[in-house]
């Protein structure tokens, strides 16, 4: 290895910074086991009351965990995660191709009725699909930046922060 590079958690060089959000950022790397490219997002928990980001990471490792198992094709495909100093980092495969928050910058028009459709139409498909599971998840959040599409124009949902078990019993009135 290069004196410069950076390689995380023995397996995963660093390339190139991707995006950089309000939680952390978004790297995209190698996978020096698997000889492929990947994405690593990075958490910076520094500053947090030790037992939040005890209870934060219990929550994301369950949830990768979960995700690690479940395939669908509008779901990437979630690898790893691991905690470095005060760091948490999940693993997911890279998917080149644009972010919908981004073609929408792009396009400077409005979309086309059957592409609005289709992605809707994906959407809920993979909305049902996470309702369908056991324990049943919902979507938390979920935004433009959290979805890719691929070059065969596949949206894929890329982003760990939609996950959340459902919990009927938390639900507010309104």
């Amino acid at each position: 290895m290069g004196e410069n590079e950076v390689v995380l958690n023995d397996r995963y060089k660093i390339l190139e910074a991707v995006h950089k959000g309000s939680f952390g950022i978004v790297y995209k790397a190698e996978d020096i086991q698997e000889k492929a490219f990947v994405a690593i997002k990075e958490f910076d928990l520094a500053g947090m009351d030790p037992g939040e980001v005890k209870e934060l990471q219990n929550t994301l490792k369950k949830e990768i965990e979960y995700l690690k198992n479940i395939k669908h094709p509008n779901l990437v495909k979630f690898i790893d995660c691991f905690t470095l100093e005060e760091r948490f980092f999940y693993v997911t495969e890279w998917i080149e191709g644009i972010s919908l928050k981004d073609a929408i910058k792009k396009m400077r028009r409005p979309f086309r009725g059957k592409d609005v459709i289709n992605l809707f139409y994906t959407l809920a498909n993979f909305i049902e699909f996470l309702h369908g599971q056991k324990p049943p998840y919902h979507l938390r959040i979920l935004k433009p930046s959290d979805i890719i599409v691929s070059q065969d124009g596949t949206a894929r949902i890329v982003d760990l922060s939609f996950l959340a078990e459902f919990q009927p019993e938390k639900l507010s009135l309104g």
